[in-house]
């Protein structure tokens, strides 16, 4: 079903679905839904990994007709989170890897999702030390892209590479991604130079990889902004986690280390200055806040709604 949106850069506030949410419970998906729907979201972020939906690299049809009807019984649009690990740099399973992206685009075409996200793809971190193969694999990348993106059109559906976490496997030196670096992926996505290719950009993961790699975190901010299609908000503290690969979440938080997904105002990110100076021209308005924050959904929709007034402001003053 169609749901008005709103008026301005913000075109619509959501909550993601945690995977861990639903863990292809159908029940518990339809639930979380009327929960989300009553409590005032207009768009949700649904993960096809948390609902397993794609099997093998290709969508499972009986699973896409219960999902599709149940979605259909809400006020909702919706958006779609690619699994974490959908790679297109990776060089030894690239045509899974196509496979994937292919059913969550059509996933996302099936359930009338307006926006798929895609994290930037990554390398074992000795490639890194290769600047042409790194090159030939980014290239590899966008001509993907532009491939999906011509299927994506078809249904007016957009694209938002986004900038990935920066996690232990990146602090340690196991991965690069080039997607951390905020200049690079505008660099990427500038030369897809597709409409409905654009940034989802997470500020608590640019914030970590600001941290960790010692660039300016607004002016990255500033300059992705033409390029913005969503954005991924929750609060954190801004540290990477580099105690313990391992970490478990509880000793994260403890600690303030690593992706938290904190409800807004629970951390430390400066998300009044962030969202004051904020100029971007339409985005969807994702809250990705970690489950075991259910009960503070209320609240952080109420904060994401003063956030998104400021970005208006910001836009018109």
């Amino acid at each position: 079903m169609e749901v008005e949106t709103f008026k301005g850069p913000v075109k619509s506030i959501g909550i993601n679905g945690h995977p861990s949410m639903w863990n292809g419970d159908l029940k518990l998906f339809e639930d979380s839904l009327a929960f989300f729907e009553s409590t005032g979201f207009t768009h949700i972020e649904i993960p096809p990994h948390g609902l397993d939906i794609i099997m093998g690299g290709k969508i499972n049809r009986e699973r896409l007709e219960r999902i599709r009807g149940i979605v259909q019984r809400f006020n909702l649009n919706y958006t779609v989170h690619a699994p974490d690990f959908l790679n297109l740099m990776d060089t030894v399973n690239s045509e899974l890897h196509r496979s994937v992206f292919d059913a969550s685009l059509e996933f996302t075409a099936e359930i009338g999702g307006k926006l798929l996200v895609y994290h930037a793809g990554r390398v074992p971190a000795e490639y890194a030390e290769d600047e042409v193969l790194i090159e030939e694999l980014k290239a590899k990348e966008r001509e993907l892209l532009k491939e999906f993106s011509d299927l994506a059109s078809r249904s007016n559906i957009l694209i938002g590479v986004e900038n990935p976490n920066v996690d232990s496997d990146i602090v340690f030196g196991k991965i690069y991604t080039y997607g951390a670096f905020i200049d690079k992926l505008v660099d990427q996505v500038s030369k897809i130079a597709r409409p409905n290719v654009g940034i989802t950009f997470d500020f608590g993961h640019a914030r970590v990889a600001s941290t960790h790699f010692g660039f300016d975190y607004f002016s990255s901010i500033e300059l992705a902004s033409p390029y913005v299609n969503s954005l991924h908000v929750y609060d954190s503290f801004g540290r990477p986690n580099n105690v313990d690969r391992e970490l478990p979440y509880m000793f994260q938080l403890i600690y303030g280390l690593g992706d938290l997904h904190l409800p807004p105002g629970w951390g430390d990110l400066p998300l009044g200055k962030i969202f004051s100076n904020l100029k971007i021209s339409q985005a969807f308005m994702t809250l990705e806040i970690h489950p075991r924050y259910k009960d503070e959904y209320v609240e952080s929709l109420k904060a994401a709604k003063y956030l998104a007034s400021l970005i208006n402001n910001a836009h018109t003053g």
